[in-house]
């Protein structure tokens, strides 16, 4: 079965989808997910769905998680739906990326740092495949940098407070909302011309007891819906 993604679908019904089976999952936030995923389109090589798909699934559960109700293999559809949805936004210069809102409606205040979080997690499990912006004096190099401070920003991490100071890291926080879009794009950009221009490519979900999309031969609920 194919991710039901359609490119006429409203970006706000797909995420509101996705957003509500995740609350069920109790695991991973949608704006989490999404930083985790675009950080995926910007890796040089593609990470097959085998890769990444059981840390999505894995996370924030215990080692008795199985992830193979009917419930999982549906999120996994629509995950495969946004993760598509995302690279198409991108190809089209549409991506925004998806912030959490304030509980207090009032608040007018965006929410970044899930974003953030998710995104610094795609670069950990796949650092390798950033290791050549780490040092980079390009325009990508200077962006990665800069996603990279504000992971630590997010994360709250004192070396980053120690290195910046207080007030730096606030006007860097304060900015992070548009900066954000700003070097995903600067890293995308720089992909393609690195690359030449990408051929558009789609994950797509399976049924429970079908054979997983990695390739293993194992059906998909004992495989990459298994989670970790």
């Amino acid at each position: 079965m194919t991710s039901p993604y359609d490119e006429t679908t409203d970006p706000d019904v797909r995420v509101a989808r996705l957003e509500r089976a995740l609350v069920e999952h109790d695991g991973i936030l949608i704006a989490e997910l999404d930083g985790f995923l675009a950080a995926l389109w910007l890796l040089p090589q593609e990470a097959p769905a085998g890769k990444w798909l059981p840390i999505v699934f894995g996370w924030g559960k215990d080692e008795t998680y199985q992830g193979d109700s009917a419930a999982d293999i549906e999120l996994a559809k629509l995950i495969a739906d946004h993760y598509n949805g995302v690279g198409f936004e991108l190809r089209s210069g549409a991506y925004s990326p998806v912030y959490m809102a304030p509980d207090d409606e009032a608040d007018d205040e965006v929410i970044w740092q899930p974003w953030a979080q998710g995104f610094g997690a795609a670069v950990g499990e796949f650092s390798e495949g950033f290791e050549s912006l780490v040092a980079a004096e390009t325009e990508a190099g200077e962006a990665f940098r800069m996603l990279v401070a504000l992971i630590g920003v997010a994360m709250e991490d004192p070396d980053v407070a120690e290195d910046m100071g207080e007030e730096n890291m606030a006007e860097l926080a304060a900015a992070a909302p548009d900066l954000i879009t700003e070097c995903v794009y600067a890293l995308y950009d720089a992909k393609l011309e690195t690359s030449g221009a990408l051929q558009p490519r789609t994950v797509t979900s399976v049924g429970r007891n079908d054979p997983c999309t990695c390739g293993s031969g194992k059906k998909f609920k004992k495989c990459c819906g298994a989670g970790e």
